[in-house]
Protein backbone atom coordinates (compact mmCIF):
# COMPACT_ATOMS: atom_id res chain seq x y z
CA UNK A 1 0.00 0.00 0.00
CA UNK A 2 2.83 2.45 0.83
CA UNK A 3 4.35 1.74 -2.61
CA UNK A 4 1.32 3.44 -4.19
CA UNK A 5 0.87 6.33 -1.74
CA UNK A 6 4.46 7.66 -1.97
CA UNK A 7 4.40 8.18 -5.79
CA UNK A 8 0.94 9.73 -5.46
CA UNK A 9 2.23 12.26 -2.89
CA UNK A 10 5.11 13.19 -5.20
CA UNK A 11 2.76 13.68 -8.15
CA UNK A 12 0.32 15.80 -6.14
CA UNK A 13 3.16 17.96 -4.84
CA UNK A 14 4.28 18.74 -8.40
CA UNK A 15 0.85 19.71 -9.66
CA UNK A 16 0.86 23.25 -8.25
CA UNK A 17 3.61 24.80 -10.41
CA UNK A 18 1.71 24.82 -13.76
CA UNK A 19 -1.08 26.87 -12.16
CA UNK A 20 1.27 29.83 -11.62
CA UNK A 21 2.21 29.87 -15.31
CA UNK A 22 -1.41 29.57 -16.40
CA UNK A 23 -2.55 32.41 -14.12
CA UNK A 24 0.15 34.86 -15.24
CA UNK A 25 -0.59 34.10 -18.91
CA UNK A 26 -4.30 34.51 -18.22
CA UNK A 27 -3.80 37.96 -16.62
CA UNK A 28 -1.81 39.34 -19.59
CA UNK A 29 -4.34 37.80 -22.01
CA UNK A 30 -7.21 39.58 -20.23
CA UNK A 31 -5.40 42.93 -20.31
CA UNK A 32 -4.70 42.65 -24.05
CA UNK A 33 -8.27 41.47 -24.71
CA UNK A 34 -9.73 44.58 -23.06
CA UNK A 35 -7.81 46.79 -25.49
CA UNK A 36 -9.52 45.09 -28.45
CA UNK A 37 -13.02 46.08 -27.33
CA UNK A 38 -15.07 48.83 -28.97
CA UNK A 39 -15.30 50.16 -32.51
CA UNK A 40 -12.49 49.72 -35.03
CA UNK A 41 -12.39 50.91 -38.65
CA UNK A 42 -10.23 49.72 -41.53
CA UNK A 43 -9.85 50.63 -45.17
CA UNK A 44 -7.95 49.40 -48.20
CA UNK A 45 -7.98 49.47 -51.99
CA UNK A 46 -9.47 46.43 -53.72
CA UNK A 47 -7.93 44.50 -56.62
CA UNK A 48 -10.47 46.04 -59.03
CA UNK A 49 -9.52 49.63 -58.10
CA UNK A 50 -12.35 50.35 -55.66
CA UNK A 51 -12.03 51.22 -51.99
CA UNK A 52 -13.27 49.02 -49.12
CA UNK A 53 -14.02 50.41 -45.68
CA UNK A 54 -15.13 48.20 -42.79
CA UNK A 55 -16.29 48.71 -39.23
CA UNK A 56 -16.02 46.13 -36.44
CA UNK A 57 -17.56 46.36 -32.99
CA UNK A 58 -16.04 43.90 -30.50
CA UNK A 59 -17.94 43.35 -27.27
CA UNK A 60 -16.75 41.96 -23.89
CA UNK A 61 -18.87 38.80 -24.25
CA UNK A 62 -16.75 37.73 -27.25
CA UNK A 63 -19.28 38.72 -29.89
CA UNK A 64 -18.60 41.01 -32.83
CA UNK A 65 -20.49 42.75 -35.61
CA UNK A 66 -18.78 43.68 -38.87
CA UNK A 67 -20.13 45.74 -41.74
CA UNK A 68 -18.46 47.17 -44.80
CA UNK A 69 -18.93 49.78 -47.49
CA UNK A 70 -17.49 49.60 -51.00
CA UNK A 71 -16.68 52.95 -52.64
CA UNK A 72 -15.39 53.91 -56.08
CA UNK A 73 -12.56 55.88 -54.41
CA UNK A 74 -11.61 57.14 -50.93
CA UNK A 75 -13.34 60.45 -51.76
CA UNK A 76 -16.52 58.86 -53.13
CA UNK A 77 -19.44 60.72 -51.46
CA UNK A 78 -21.59 57.56 -51.17
CA UNK A 79 -22.90 57.25 -47.61
CA UNK A 80 -23.42 54.17 -45.52
CA UNK A 81 -27.10 53.09 -45.50
CA UNK A 82 -27.66 50.75 -42.50
CA UNK A 83 -31.05 49.59 -43.78
CA UNK A 84 -29.38 48.31 -46.98
CA UNK A 85 -26.19 47.03 -45.36
CA UNK A 86 -24.97 43.50 -44.83
CA UNK A 87 -23.70 42.78 -41.30
CA UNK A 88 -21.71 39.76 -40.16
CA UNK A 89 -22.22 38.58 -36.59
CA UNK A 90 -20.00 36.14 -34.76
CA UNK A 91 -17.46 35.44 -32.05
CA UNK A 92 -13.90 36.77 -31.76
CA UNK A 93 -10.88 36.14 -29.59
CA UNK A 94 -7.20 36.81 -29.16
CA UNK A 95 -4.50 34.56 -27.78
CA UNK A 96 -0.87 35.58 -27.80
CA UNK A 97 -0.31 37.07 -31.28
CA UNK A 98 -3.31 35.34 -32.92
CA UNK A 99 -6.62 37.14 -33.53
CA UNK A 100 -9.49 34.94 -34.70
CA UNK A 101 -13.12 35.24 -35.74
CA UNK A 102 -15.96 32.76 -36.23
CA UNK A 103 -18.85 34.22 -38.23
CA UNK A 104 -22.18 32.64 -37.33
CA UNK A 105 -24.97 34.91 -38.53
CA UNK A 106 -25.70 37.76 -40.89
CA UNK A 107 -28.14 40.64 -40.82
CA UNK A 108 -29.56 41.83 -44.09
CA UNK A 109 -32.58 44.03 -44.84
CA UNK A 110 -33.90 43.85 -41.28
CA UNK A 111 -33.56 40.09 -40.87
CA UNK A 112 -31.02 37.96 -38.97
CA UNK A 113 -30.18 34.62 -40.59
CA UNK A 114 -27.77 31.84 -39.64
CA UNK A 115 -24.82 30.82 -41.79
CA UNK A 116 -24.07 27.15 -42.32
CA UNK A 117 -21.25 27.00 -39.74
CA UNK A 118 -19.78 23.88 -41.35
CA UNK A 119 -18.31 26.20 -44.04
CA UNK A 120 -14.60 26.67 -43.36
CA UNK A 121 -14.65 30.18 -44.87
CA UNK A 122 -16.53 31.45 -41.80
CA UNK A 123 -13.51 30.88 -39.55
CA UNK A 124 -10.52 33.21 -39.86
CA UNK A 125 -7.22 33.41 -38.02
CA UNK A 126 -4.74 36.26 -38.24
CA UNK A 127 -1.25 36.89 -36.95
CA UNK A 128 -1.07 40.24 -35.17
CA UNK A 129 1.88 42.14 -36.62
CA UNK A 130 1.44 45.32 -34.55
CA UNK A 131 -0.95 46.28 -31.77
CA UNK A 132 -0.81 49.26 -29.43
CA UNK A 133 -4.48 49.61 -28.41
CA UNK A 134 -5.07 52.29 -31.07
CA UNK A 135 -3.82 50.60 -34.24
CA UNK A 136 -3.84 46.94 -35.21
CA UNK A 137 -1.96 45.49 -38.18
CA UNK A 138 -2.63 41.85 -38.88
CA UNK A 139 -2.10 39.19 -41.57
CA UNK A 140 -4.44 36.40 -42.65
CA UNK A 141 -2.87 33.03 -41.91
CA UNK A 142 -4.69 31.62 -44.95
CA UNK A 143 -4.20 34.27 -47.67
CA UNK A 144 -1.26 36.25 -46.17
CA UNK A 145 -3.18 39.46 -46.98
CA UNK A 146 -2.41 42.28 -44.52
CA UNK A 147 -4.95 44.64 -42.94
CA UNK A 148 -4.85 47.68 -40.67
CA UNK A 149 -7.59 48.94 -38.33
CA UNK A 150 -7.73 52.00 -36.12
CA UNK A 151 -9.71 52.22 -32.90
CA UNK A 152 -12.42 54.86 -32.78
CA UNK A 153 -12.05 56.71 -29.45
CA UNK A 154 -15.07 56.64 -27.13
CA UNK A 155 -17.33 59.58 -27.81
CA UNK A 156 -16.21 60.02 -31.43
CA UNK A 157 -18.83 59.45 -34.14
CA UNK A 158 -18.96 55.90 -35.46
CA UNK A 159 -19.50 55.90 -39.20
CA UNK A 160 -18.31 54.31 -42.40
Amino acid sequence: MLKFIFPLIILLGCSTSPKVTQNSHHESYEKKREEFLGYWVGEMPTKDGKFLRWLVERRPDGSFTLTSLLKKSPDDPVKFQPQEAFFEIGMWGVSSDIYFTATRQYFEKGKISNFDTTQSGLYDAYQILFFDGKTMKYRSLETHEEFTMKKIPKGDPVEL
